[in-house]
């Protein structure tokens, strides 16, 4: 079973980590640990600060709930990647 607890435009800006906080903080704040909300504050600014640096259009912000897991999802317009995994060498991988 899953439960969509929220989906918000973010803007494309500075202030694109601050306002997925204070949003997750909203949405959820008062039902978490103190230690659990930080950790999804923390993942959350840092997806939502890559997707203004690195990402083209505008920018979603969904938190999940699966059963008795929290899942954050930062998406934008862009294409995307392939990943392709290294092998481990010198320089780490």
């Amino acid at each position: 079973m899953h439960d969509t607890l929220l989906h918000a435009s973010l803007p494309r800006s500075i202030d694109c980590g601050a306002t997925a906080r204070r949003l997750l903080e909203s949405a959820v704040g008062r039902r978490l640990p103190a230690y659990v909300l930080d950790d999804l504050k923390l993942v959350a600014t840092e997806l939502a600060n890559n997707a203004v640096l690195h990402g083209r259009g505008a920018i979603w912000l969904s938190l999940v709930r699966h059963d008795d897991r929290l899942r954050v999802e930062i998406t934008d317009e862009g294409e995307g990647q392939v990943v392709r995994i290294r092998q481990r060498g010198e320089e780490g991988g």
